[in-house]
């Protein structure tokens, strides 16, 4: 099964790489311009240079893909504009979505931030 992985270079994304890849899995994924990509190119994952903002490098890097894992999001308290917030955490996301539909991807799984929930004051969330 081949799968793509936004935030692929991230602690989240990592893990889930390492785990996917323990089940077969091959992966992709998009990771901005000028990001050390060194971890994930020793795993094998196939790394496309772009933005989530950018439906060209997008569409190529879930192309041949079964399924699609998103776990970009910005989750900071502060962000250089509030404009930020929205062109990663909602443009991005439907970006995501639209290139799945384009290319026909039937699974597409997308995990949010703990700072959606809040504070549950009960572990481990």
């Amino acid at each position: 099964m081949k799968i793509f992985i936004t935030a692929a270079n991230t602690p989240l994304g990592l893990a889930a790489t390492a785990k996917l890849q323990t089940r077969g899995c091959h992966l992709s994924t998009l990771i901005p311009p000028n990001s050390d990509t060194s971890t994930l190119k020793s795993m094998g994952v196939t790394v496309t240079h772009g933005s989530l903002l950018d439906d060209t490098a997008l569409t190529k890097a879930v192309s041949g893909c079964d399924v699609v894992i998103h776990l970009a999001s910005f989750d900071a308290f502060w962000a250089p504009s509030p404009h930020h917030y929205d062109e990663i955490n909602i443009t991005g996301a439907v970006k995501v979505m639209q290139a799945a539909m384009r290319e026909e991807i039937q699974q597409l799984i997308f995990l949010s931030s703990a700072l959606v929930y809040g504070k549950s004051g009960v572990a481990p969330i």
